[in-house]
C-alpha cells in the first residue's frame, strides 16, 4: 500500500490486494526450500511486478497511440462527466456459457442439435480461423 501511495499519490486497496495475492502465488511453489526472509523478498518482488506490469502494459499501448498516461486519464474522466457514467458498458453476460455437466439429458441433446444445425447450415469456422480471430481481437 505504501508503494501505491507513493506511486499514485493515494493508497489503492485493490492494487495492494492484487500485489499481495501475487506474492502468495509466487512463494507457493518454492515454499519448502526458502527461508522466511527469502519468502518475504520473493513475495515483495512479485507484488511490485504485478503493480508495475499493469501500468507498463497500459503505457505501452498509450505510447503507441501517442497519448501520455496523464492525458488518457484526463480523457477518461472527461468521458465520465460527458456520459454521466462510465464511457463503456459494464454488465453481466446475458447468458453464461453452457456447462454440459449441469445439463439434463434433454438439454444436452438440444444443445447438440443446435450445433448440428449450425454445421449443416455452414455456420462453422475451422479452429485456425477462430484462433486467428481471437488473437486479432485481443491483440495477442
Amino acid at each position: 500500500m505504501i508503494f501505491t501511495w507513493i506511486r499514485y499519490g493515494k493508497p489503492d486497496v485493490s492494487i495492494t490486494f492484487n500485489a499481495a495475492l501475487a506474492g502468495l502465488v509466487a512463494i507457493t511453489a518454492p515454499c519448502d526450500c526458502v527461508t522466511p526472509v527469502g519468502a518475504f523478498f520473493i513475495g515483495l518482488i512479485a507484488g511490485f511486478l504485478v503493480v508495475l506490469s499493469v501500468e507498463l502494459q497500459a503505457e505501452k499501448i498509450l505510447s503507441a497511440l501517442g497519448i501520455p498516461a496523464s492525458n488518457a486519464i484526463n480523457m477518461f474522466y472527461k468521458q465520465i462527466i460527458l456520459q454521466r457514467g462510465l464511457p463503456f458498458e459494464v454488465k453481466l453476460p446475458d447468458r453464461t456459457p453452457t456447462d454440459i455437466s449441469m445439463l439434463r439429458a434433454e438439454e444436452l441433446h438440444a444443445e447438440l442439435e443446435k450445433g448440428y444445425a449450425d454445421m449443416k447450415a455452414g455456420r462453422t469456422k475451422d479452429a485456425k480461423t477462430v484462433f486467428a480471430d481471437i488473437r486479432k481481437e485481443y491483440g495477442l
